[in-house]
């Protein structure tokens, strides 16, 4: 999705119980913080822009209402997977 360079990286470990939603919130939650750390090395000469390895890339679709959608042949897994990917919109629904 962004193939621009690297300047700065953070990582934290994702529970089994984090839906788009908290992730969403502990990004939040860093994305200030980062922010600034990142203007401050870019002034300060700290920070080393990286180029990405652009093979490495990969893209995704938007999602619409109907992803939400339970499907009878999804796995406990898949439906699970999918309550994290679609909470809090668009949700689950059943529709069969």
């Amino acid at each position: 999705m962004d193939e621009g360079d690297i300047l700065l990286q953070e990582s934290w470990e994702v529970a089994e119980t984090d839906t788009t939603g908290t992730l969403f919130e502990k990004t939040g939650k860093r994305a200030g913080p980062l922010l600034i750390e990142t203007i401050t090395g870019l002034q300060n000469g700290t920070i080393t822009p990286k180029k990405q390895d652009h093979t490495q890339a990969t893209y995704t679709k938007y999602i619409n209402k109907t992803d939400g959608e339970i499907q009878p042949d999804w796995t406990l897994d898949h439906t699970y997977h999918a309550w994290q990917a679609y909470t809090p919109w668009p949700g689950l629904s059943i529709n069969f």
